[in-house]
């Protein structure tokens, strides 16, 4: 990967922070942790931004649309596209 590639460059463009600003965004490692989330994600589950950092991702409830288990799919290395509906740290849906 080259430095252009990787997170910790895109993290610094400004691009990036508008994405973050106005979208939600989360970035799991291998394990399930969060790496990053956005501003407006942690909003939504009711978190902060360093509430979630490093945290597994049980900590937020979800419901998944549909029959594919998105988390399956991630730690086979593939990419996910789909509907999560999140609900907030009370478990109230968003």
């Amino acid at each position: 990967m080259s430095a252009v590639d990787s997170p910790e460059y895109i993290r610094d463009d400004v691009a990036w922070h508008a994405l973050c600003t106005h979208n939600i965004v989360v970035e799991y490692d291998a394990s399930g942790c969060f790496r990053h989330v956005s501003e407006r994600f942690a909003q939504l589950a009711g978190r902060t931004v360093e509430a979630l950092s490093g945290q597994h991702r049980s900590i937020v409830a979800w419901d998944v649309e549909g029959d594919d288990d998105p988390w399956m799919i991630v730690e086979q290395g593939q990419q996910w596209h789909g509907v999560l509906k999140l609900a907030t740290s009370d478990k109230s849906p968003v």
